[in-house]
C-alpha cells in the first residue's frame, strides 16, 4: 500500500501542477475556465440523468503488466499511473472537469488538487491494507465507493458538478 500511495500522491500532484502551467497564459486560463464550466455542466447532466458511459473514458488496460510486476518500483509505477486518473478508466466525467480547473488554478492549486486526487484514488488500496484478507477485495471497495447507493451517488455527482461551476465562477473573479 505504501508504495502505491507513494506513486499516486506525488505523481498526481506533479501531473496536475504541470497542467496548471497552461493557466500561466491568460488566454489559455480563460479557455480552461470556460471549458471546465461547460464540462461541469455536462457532468452534472450525466450524473442526474443516470447515464452509463461518457466520451473519452479509458476502459481497458491502463498500465504495462511487465512494469507493474517489477516489485516495489512496479507498485510505485502503478500508483503513479492510476493516481492522476487521466490515463485510466473513470467513474465520472468530473475527472476531466477537475483537470481543467487545476489548469486554471495556478501551480500551487494544481499541485494540491493533484495530491488530494491521488490520495483519493489510493483510498481502496489503503482500505485493503487496513482490513487485509478479512475484508473485501480492492475492486469490491471501488464498487461500494462508486455505486453504494446508486441514487445517492448520482445526486452527489450532480452536487459536485454544481460546486465545480461555483469554483470556476470564483476563479473568474481573479481574472
Amino acid at each position: 500500500m505504501g508504495a502505491f500511495v507513494l506513486g499516486a500522491g506525488p505523481a498526481s500532484a506533479l501531473a496536475y501542477a504541470t497542467l496548471s502551467l497552461l493557466g500561466a497564459t491568460p488566454t489559455l486560463r480563460v479557455f480552461a475556465l470556460v471549458a471546465a464550466a461547460l464540462l461541469f455542466g455536462a457532468a452534472g447532466f450525466w450524473h442526474l440523468a443516470g447515464l452509463a458511459s461518457f466520451p473519452l473514458n479509458r476502459a481497458g488496460r491502463q498500465a504495462s503488466r511487465s512494469r507493474v510486476q517489477r516489485g516495489w518500483l512496479g507498485v510505485v509505477y502503478f500508483g503513479a499511473v492510476l493516481g492522476s486518473g487521466l490515463m485510466t478508466a473513470m467513474a465520472t466525467p468530473l475527472v476531466y472537469a477537475g483537470a481543467l480547473v487545476s489548469a486554471a488554478a495556478g501551480p500551487m492549486g494544481g499541485m494540491f488538487y493533484g495530491l488530494g486526487f491521488g490520495l483519493g484514488r489510493s483510498a481502496p488500496a489503503m482500505v485493503g491494507a487496513v482490513v487485509g484478507s478479512r475484508g473485501p477485495e480492492a475492486t469490491e471497495v471501488v464498487t461500494i465507493m462508486t455505486t453504494g447507493s446508486y441514487q445517492t451517488s448520482r445526486w452527489l455527482g450532480g452536487f459536485a458538478a454544481a460546486l465545480g461551476i461555483a469554483t470556476v465562477w470564483g476563479l473568474t473573479q481573479s481574472l
